[in-house]
């Protein structure tokens, strides 16, 4: 079974996801953008990473090299399965590799990326639960639990990135003082982020006993420059804010903050193997099913700080713990995962949507 990790152009972000599984299948990870490839060598160092230009990446060269693709975009199986029979006369094997655990997609289908997918990852009891009451399990050939790989991969690896993170990040604020780490969501069709409402009046009220870094995701900066860079313009010589992009780590960053504030982000649940206090935007949307958000405290967007300053020693830690197993399940098994994916090759056949 010859495998490989795809990560397209546009989906660097999802480095932090695949490079665990290539290291975990001891397998390449394969991208067609130049941009996606540096960040790769410089922040996965453990892995292989080959770069192939866009005409080079062809059903034909997955076809000749590798037997099943790890990939992270919903819609790539959908496309290729059908190419590769066609043109290579091959049926490509496919695991859809979730980037992110969150509760967004409760009230849209079309959020949800496992209706026609060959097989998939899950993190564990949350996701796989969210996908039979949807049912999708009835397509897929097989889920396959891993548990939170990511945070095993930082463990692993943790001299080196604490030491990236504090000459990256954390050396560049003025004062080591407490830090707040704010990840907005992106703006998708349930309106899921606090980002353009509260991003100016937050930095602008931060106090300066306090630092605070902002995670921004990649597409916020994608589909809205203009709000991105007057932000930066507007706080750049502020020596406790720091507005990060185009930065792929997770777990480095979250082990050097002190508090989080997010709103529907799946770094919220990241967050959660840390257990220390939470807050969250919620700008009148229906927060049903919103699971993270018991874990603590929904914050007034008039006045963030004082809230803020009230719950920092918050009594949420049960609730958080509790949701960190229900997400993310017991510690990996990685010889267990290995085998379960590649009985899941041997033993499935390619059945593939509704």
């Amino acid at each position: 079974m010859r495998c490989a990790a795809i990560c397209q152009s546009y989906n660097f972000q999802h480095l932090d996801h695949l490079a665990p599984l290539c290291e975990l299948m001891k397998m390449p990870l394969i991208t067609d953008d130049a941009k996606t490839a540096e960040l790769s060598k410089l922040y996965y160092p453990q892995i292989q990473t080959i770069y192939k230009e866009p005409l080079e990446l062809s059903v034909f060269y997955l076809a000749e090299h590798f037997d099943l693709l790890f990939v992270t975009t919903k819609s790539i199986a959908v496309h290729l399965m059908p190419a590769f029979e066609l043109f290579a006369n091959k049926k490509m094997r496919f695991i859809y590799c979730p980037h992110g655990n969150s509760d967004k997609g409760q009230r849209s289908h079309s959020m949800t990326p496992y209706q026609f997918q060959d097989m998939t990852l899950t993190y564990g009891p949350q996701m796989t639960d969210f996908i039979k009451s949807r049912g999708d399990d009835q397509t897929l050939n097989a889920i396959i639990p891993t548990g939170n790989l990511r945070l095993s991969f930082y463990e692993r690896h943790r001299k080196l990135y604490d030491a990236l993170i504090e000459k990256e990040i954390f050396s560049r604020f003025k004062e080591k003082q407490q830090t707040l780490l704010y990840a907005p969501s992106w703006q998708d069709e349930e309106g899921s982020s606090s980002f353009f409402e509260m991003a100016d009046p937050l930095l602008s009220t931060l106090p300066s006993s306090m630092n605070l870094l902002i995670k921004l995701h990649p597409l916020l900066n994608e589909h809205s420059p203009g709000f991105s860079s007057h932000l930066f313009e507007k706080f750049k010589h502020s020596p406790n804010i720091q507005i990060i992009i185009d930065f792929p780590l997770i777990y480095p960053l979250l082990n050097r903050c002190d508090l989080y504030l997010g709103d529907f982000s799946s770094v919220g649940y990241d967050f959660l193997s840390f257990d220390r206090p939470m807050f969250f935007f919620n700008l009148d949307r229906n927060t049903k099913g919103c699971d993270l958000h018991h874990c603590g405290v929904e914050i007034s967007e008039k006045d963030p700080f004082h809230s803020i300053e009230k719950h920092s020693g918050d009594d949420f830690s049960k609730n958080r713990r509790e949701m960190y197993l229900h997400a993310f399940g017991n510690a990996p098994d990685f010889d267990g995962i290995r085998e379960a994916i590649k009985r899941a090759y041997i033993t499935t056949d390619l059945r593939w949507g509704k």
